[in-house]
């Protein structure tokens, strides 16, 4: 009860004063988590806006959402590998940041090889009944495991960025990949369907890796 009415928590608590180096930081960020994770469901409402069956839009969506557990193995090491970061640059060690980033994203991708492969071979079992057949393009999920598989080779990259305080340019990373998505996605589906949303989301998720 003392400690919770010690004058300087309740400053802390009830100040109206705002840190502007901590909002320049995590306003870009959050904004950029949040087109990140719009850029993996652009597709599927491109999709219904072309009118494309519900059926197929379900198939499509259970399928992206098979892949992104090839970003498992990514996520889980990037909770140990961006306080080593932290540690690293207050150190002034770029050569920690370097090693540190080349081991992880050897065990993330080996890892991450491994989940593509079981997915690609499983997948049908997870969507379909035993004696439904499927007559559309059967290449799209593999289009689909490009984004996850690039975050698992180089999702780190981004990672690193964030560490060194430039939300603002990965900011700027998730909005030219998400304008390109769409404007892909426009293009593509009409011609192609689900083969021209796969390969949309997949230009641009390797756009964003490739910027970071």
């Amino acid at each position: 009860w003392t400690t919770l009415r010690s004058p300087a928590l309740l400053r802390a608590l009830f100040s109206p004063r705002v840190d502007r180096e901590v909002l320049r930081f995590a306003l870009p960020q959050s904004l950029n988590m949040a087109l990140n994770q719009g850029l993996n469901r652009i597709d599927a409402l491109m999709l219904s806006f072309f009118g494309v069956s519900a059926n197929l839009i379900g198939v499509y969506t259970l399928v992206s959402d098979l892949t992104q557990l090839i970003r498992l193995a990514k996520m889980a090491f990037s909770g140990v590998y961006s306080p080593l970061v932290a540690k690293y640059r207050a150190m002034r060690n770029r050569l920690g940041v370097l090693q540190a980033l080349d081991d992880t994203t050897r065990k993330s991708s080996s890892i991450s090889l491994a989940l593509l492969m079981l997915i690609m071979c499983t997948w049908p079992l997870f969507i379909f009944d035993a004696n439904e057949t499927w007559t559309d393009s059967t290449r799209f999920p593999w289009l689909l495991c490009a984004g996850p598989l690039m975050s698992a080779f180089f999702g780190l990259c981004g990672n690193t960025l964030l560490m060194y305080g430039h939300s603002r340019l990965l900011l700027l990373n998730a909005i030219g990949a998400g304008s390109l998505n769409v404007l892909l996605n426009y293009l593509l589906i009409p011609p192609l369907g689900l083969l021209g949303a796969a390969l949309a989301t997949a230009i641009s998720n390797i756009t964003i890796s490739v910027a970071q």
